[in-house]
């Protein structure tokens, strides 16, 4: 008994002494995984980190006096590769990172995740990751620069604006130039444990819906009577094709900016504070009206999308990030 009870209190003081923790975040516009574990006794860190683009993992030291962490990393034993110079606060790491004492600084943030993730932490290529049409994102990168004889341009480069708990979110923009000049941005989303693209309103729970549906338009129209007061009844009425002898005009347009639901748009992105609802392309007017073309970009806190969300929703993994 004398034995067990002295094994238990052993396990017990290795806990306390040591704590072990992972998180995800940026260093720079890059995505990282980070393991570090610190010593309670002598407030000793050590661990490794590595970018999600590339996954090689990198052997990270270090010290921590106070909320101030010092690390040092690694690739082996004889080279010193960058310093971490981060404050601790609460479940989030923020600070710099630079190359050596004499190089420009970096913006670090990292925020408390589950190991859970760390096995799908490594970014997927575009071309394994599937959008909702099937079509990979490789594809669409490909297909976003307008290309011929005299105007040529590599792959579109793909933005990462979010990259925590397996979930992945990518804008990256489009031109065309066609007969007309035109361009854009396009938003995707993805679970990247099964690489699929997370359409927005599957993970709406199916009783919710109409509440969701609510709750944005209830967002969206006031934005849309602004829009509509940037410009005379005459201009609107002219680009929506309404006769000027057919009545009353300002009655004919105040028709066009009213917004009852937005089940066909399921364009938005996700950010380390919000899921941004894109809302464009309500008129989709012609090349000469583009001008008049609307865009709005609702943010929703995730506490907020939590209500609307099915109990099984990837997105649920959202909920518990502070606001």
């Amino acid at each position: 008994m004398k034995i067990k009870i002295t094994f238990i209190i052993s396990i017990i003081l290795f806990c306390v002494q040591l704590n072990a923790q992972s998180y995800e975040g940026n260093v720079g516009k890059a995505s990282v995984w980070v393991d570090l574990t610190i010593s309670n006794s002598d407030g000793l860190v050590s661990g490794s980190y590595f970018y999600k683009k590339h996954g090689n993992e990198i052997k990270l030291s270090g010290s921590i006096v106070g909320n101030k962490i010092s690390l040092t990393e690694r690739v082996d034993e004889n080279n010193i590769t960058g310093y971490f110079d981060c404050s601790l606060f609460g479940d989030s790491i923020t600070g710099t990172w630079e190359k050596n004492k004499n190089s420009s600084s970096i913006k670090v943030g990292l925020y408390k995740t589950s190991p859970i993730y760390k096995k799908y932490a490594k970014t997927p290529k575009p071309e394994d990751l599937i959008l909702s049409d099937s079509s990979s994102l490789g594809d669409e990168l490909d297909q976003s620069y307008w290309k011929d004889d005299d105007y040529l341009k590599d792959r579109a480069p793909l933005e990462i604006e979010f990259d925590r708990k397996n979930i992945l979110s990518t804008t990256h923009i489009w031109e065309n130039m066609a007969a007309f000049v035109s361009d854009g941005v396009e938003y995707h989303t993805f679970n990247i444990v099964n690489k699929k693209e997370i359409v927005l309103w599957e993970e709406i729970d199916k009783d919710k819906k109409v509440l969701f549906n609510n709750y944005l338009c209830k967002k969206i129209q006031p934005e849309l009577t602004k829009d509509r007061n940037n410009y005379s009844d005459e201009v609107w009425a002219d680009a929506f094709g309404i006769n000027n002898k057919s009545g009353n005009i300002k009655i004919s347009v105040d028709k066009h900016f009213i917004i009852t639901d937005v089940y066909k748009w399921d364009t938005y992105y996700i950010d380390n504070r919000y899921l941004h609802f894109i809302f464009d392309g309500f008129f989709d007017f012609f090349h000469q009206n583009k001008e008049l073309e609307i865009f709005f970009n609702i943010p929703i806190t995730y506490a907020e999308l939590d209500k609307y969300l099915k109990k099984d929703s990837v997105l649920k993994r959202l909920s518990d990030i502070n606001q």
